[in-house]
């Protein structure tokens, strides 16, 4: 089958593979093996068959249980895969994926060292549990750029890949949802004061980017305090060997 960076799949716009990165020692990333994604919450029977068939065996959720129940995960009953739900949060949404009506939203980047150490517990989960499984992943949130954009960036880190491809793997979220968020702000009554009522320009909300600065501080607060990626996952508790066995997943032809 071929391998795609960004998937063909009618029902999801930002599932996309984190093979073909070059790496600092030299080696690739290799394909079908982590595959990030928006809330699978709309695919068909086809997208469904091309995700077993590419090889996905695992599925991760970080979605509270309350996000779960709004928006089904359609891959979380089939008999295909096994499921994960590795809630980010516990059981509440998380912080800042509801839209406020009466206040501006925070950045992305304070937000995203905060949530970093604020629930090592879960990155650990996350990691031991790719370690667990010789299956390719395919993890989500909601949108498939925040907290799903962290465990990749994670990933990528670990595996050796330089931050400047990181941060343009974080970037592209918000073009593949575009068109997605434009269907979402259609369904909607208007979000009042600080929102525009126009689509186009709402997704200028700071809310709906990807801004480069946003992965780049957080690259930058793990590189200060931790000595880069692999440090911050050691301080979450993670056993060196399973970290190994993380990047190998990665990168080891098999």
């Amino acid at each position: 089958m071929k391998q795609y960076r960004r998937l063909p799949l009618s029902g999801l716009s930002n599932a996309r593979d984190l093979g073909g990165f070059y790496t600092q020692d030299g080696k690739v990333t290799q394909y079908r093996r982590f595959i990030r994604s928006e809330v699978p919450n709309e695919v068909t029977e086809t997208d469904i068959s091309f995700l077993a068939e590419y090889g996905v065996k695992e599925v991760i959720d970080f979605r509270g249980s309350v996000e779960l129940s709004r928006m089904p995960n359609l891959l979380a009953s089939d008999p295909r895969f096994r499921f994960h739900h590795i809630p980010t949060y516990n059981s509440q949404v998380a912080r800042g994926a509801g839209i406020s009506r009466d206040r501006p939203f925070v950045r992305w980047a304070e937000m995203y060292v905060e949530m970093c150490e604020g629930n090592k517990d879960w990155v650990k989960s996350v990691f031991e549990t790719f370690a667990s499984s010789d299956g390719a992943f395919m993890f989500n949130c909601t949108t498939g750029k925040d907290r799903t954009g962290m465990i990749s960036a994670m990933l990528l880190g670990l595996a050796g890949v330089s931050d400047f491809d990181i941060i343009a793997d974080y970037c592209v979220s918000e073009v593949y949802m575009r068109e997605k968020y434009i269907k979402l702000f259609k369904k909607m009554p208007p979000l009042g004061e600080g929102y525009n009522s126009d689509p186009e320009k709402s997704l200028e909300d700071p809310f709906f980017r990807t801004s480069p600065d946003n992965m780049r501080f957080l690259l930058e607060h793990m590189t200060k305090e931790y000595g880069g990626v692999y440090g911050y996952l050691i301080s979450c508790g993670i056993e060196r060997e399973a970290l190994e066995r993380a990047a190998s997943l990665l990168t080891d032809e098999k």
